[in-house]
């Protein structure tokens, strides 16, 4: 067996071995809690010295996904308001306007 031959099947058997853990990392996050409150992840289940990286990487997305909602949000409420009630800073012409102006 060649090298490419041998990482191409550890990639599989991988891919398989995660495919499990998510499974059981559902079922327990549906039926159980942690002590810590964390949620499962499927490193719990198959590669536990990985799975505290793994949790941390779930929360950061958790995270930028929570802000890149709030942005969008955001964006939705301005274009909501009514722009002649605005003052003229608060208008998007006037920023897209003095962009790149620097002050000072």
């Amino acid at each position: 067996m060649t090298p490419l031959e041998f990482d191409a099947l550890k990639q599989e058997h991988e891919k398989h071995l995660w495919r499990w853990g998510m499974e059981r990392a559902q079922f327990c996050n549906a039926n159980f809690k942690r002590q810590d409150g964390a949620r499962f992840v499927p490193e719990d289940f198959y590669a536990p010295h990985k799975a505290e990286a793994a949790r941390q990487a779930q929360q950061r997305q958790a995270a930028s996904d929570k802000l890149e909602e709030l942005q969008v949000n955001i964006a939705t409420m301005l274009t909501n308001v009514e722009e002649s009630r605005l003052p003229a800073w608060a208008k998007p012409e006037f920023h897209r306007a003095h962009q790149g102006v620097s002050h000072g």
